[in-house]
């Protein structure tokens, strides 16, 4: 997918939205033990190949940031087709 044809990403300040390049959002995910999220919600539309490669670079992402400070990742999925 390419940023800016395919897909945006937006963060949201208040009543506003500002848009985020996808690997600014990616480096916030998992900055370090401390800052690092719980958990990472994603929504998607089942039947749109765009949002499940950006899922899975996400997935890829979180996984590469674990190994690296030896924190376990667990994926949950809630619907299965």
């Amino acid at each position: 997918p390419v940023e800016g044809r395919d897909f945006a990403v937006f963060r949201r300040q208040g009543t506003t939205a500002k848009e985020v390049k996808f690997q600014e959002l990616l480096d916030e995910l998992f900055q370090s033990s401390r800052g690092a999220p719980h958990a990472v919600l994603l929504g998607e539309v089942h039947d749109d190949p765009v949002t499940h490669l950006l899922q899975l670079a996400v997935l890829k992402h979180l996984g590469r940031c674990c190994r690296e400070d030896d924190r376990r990742l667990v994926l949950y999925m809630e619907m299965f087709e």
